[in-house]
Formats: C-alpha cells, sequence, structure tokens
C-alpha cells in the first residue's frame, strides 16, 4: 500500500519588520499590526504542535501498515495512540482557527483608520493593506475547512484499521480519499502562505509611502 502523508504542515509568518514612528497615522497603523500579532500567537504555537504530531502520526501509522492481521492486537494498540493524537490534531486545529478569528476583529480598527484617511498619498496603500489581510482571513477559513475534511475522513480510516472485517479494497480507497483530501489541504495552504507575501509586501509598501511623505 502507498504511503499515506497525513497532512503538510502549514508554515507562514507575518514579519513585523522595525519601524520609526512618525506620524498618528504610522503609528495607528503600528499598533494594528501589533495587536494582529499577538493574537496570532496561538495560531503559531499550533502550527508547531501540529506540524510534531502529523509527524509522528505518520510514521505510527506506516508502523500499523506493516502489520499482518495476525497482529491485530499490536494493529489495535497503534491505532489507539493514532486516534489520541487525531484528537490532540482537531483540538490543535480549534486553537488555531480561534486565534486567528481574534485577530480578524483587529481589522475593524484598520478598516477606520483606512475611512478616516484625508490623504491621497499613502490612502490607496492603506486601503491595499487592509485588503490583503481581509484576503488572508478568507483564505485561512479555506485551510480550516479543508483540514477539517481531512480530520474526518482520516478519522474514518483509522477506525477501519483494527477491523478485521474491512476489506483491502474499502480500506484503500479511503487512503485514496485521505490523499486526495491532503492535495487540498496543501494547496489551500500554498494559497494563504502566497496571501501572507502579500500583506507584508503591502505593508512595506504603506510605510515606505508614509516615510516619504513625512
Amino acid at each position: 500500500m502507498k504511503k499515506v502523508i497525513i497532512s503538510g504542515a502549514i508554515v507562514s509568518s507575518l514579519l513585523l519588520a522595525g519601524c520609526t514612528l512618525g506620524n498618528s497615522v504610522e503609528d495607528q497603523v503600528t499598533e494594528v499590526l501589533e495587536a494582529t500579532y499577538e493574537k496570532e500567537q496561538g495560531y503559531r504555537d499550533a502550527q508547531e504542535k501540529l506540524a510534531k504530531s502529523e509527524s509522528e502520526e505518520s510514521a505510527l501509522f506506516n508502523e500499523v501498515m506493516a502489520l499482518t492481521q495476525e497482529e491485530l492486537e499490536a494493529v489495535k494498540e497503534k491505532t489507539s495512540k493514532l486516534q489520541a493524537s487525531l484528537k490532540d490534531r482537531t483540538s490543535f486545529m480549534k486553537k488555531e482557527n480561534q486565534s486567528m478569528e481574534d485577530a480578524e476583529k483587529e481589522l475593524i480598527a484598520l478598516q477606520d483608520i483606512v475611512k478616516e484617511s484625508k490623504d491621497e498619498a499613502y490612502a490607496a496603500d492603506l486601503s491595499a493593506l487592509e485588503q490583503a489581510f481581509s484576503e488572508r482571513y478568507t483564505l485561512h477559513d479555506e485551510v480550516n475547512t479543508a483540514y477539517s475534511k481531512l480530520l474526518t475522513l482520516t478519522e474514518e480510516m483509522y477506525a477501519m484499521l483494527p477491523d478485521d472485517k474491512t476489506e483491502q479494497a474499502t480500506l484503500e480507497e479511503k487512503v485514496k480519499q485521505v490523499n486526495e483530501q491532503n492535495d487540498v489541504v496543501k494547496k489551500a495552504v500554498e494559497a494563504f502562505n502566497a496571501s501572507t507575501k502579500e500583506v507584508n509586501t503591502r505593508k512595506e509598501k504603506l510605510y515606505n509611502s508614509l516615510e516619504s511623505n513625512k
């Protein structure tokens, strides 16, 4: 049977480069970015835990696949560990999602800055940053949806492992579904990571605009 890649780690970071505070708009934007970064701490913590669990879980799954039907007790024991790990991953993902939801609420302050902006010199850059942030959180919602489906399919697959009535063809079909959903997750993650880079690019452009208009 082909090796099942449970899931790839979702890696991205919101870089907060140091900048010189010079005017009220810059102060306000910096405050919003710092608040957002702090709210996303739960997301970053969850990412580390998810990556570790995914790696260990994948290795353990491969061990189960190497066992024979005559080693059913060992299969049951290892499957129990897989299911416990999956439960942990579900918890980590919920905490990550909550962290991102809390961070997204900080966008309200950024939206207010955009509305109150009177200087056309940086208004467009400010608006573009706000839109980039909004798109990033929308894409994370898509990651969460795809990952949640992956967890469900994986749970169904694990339930089949210790059942001696599970047909090989049935298990292989479930493995195929898990792999296909894993690909969906990877594509969603790639889009999210690209949006994070866009946020950082827009942030840098805005600060350059603010600096040049002092």
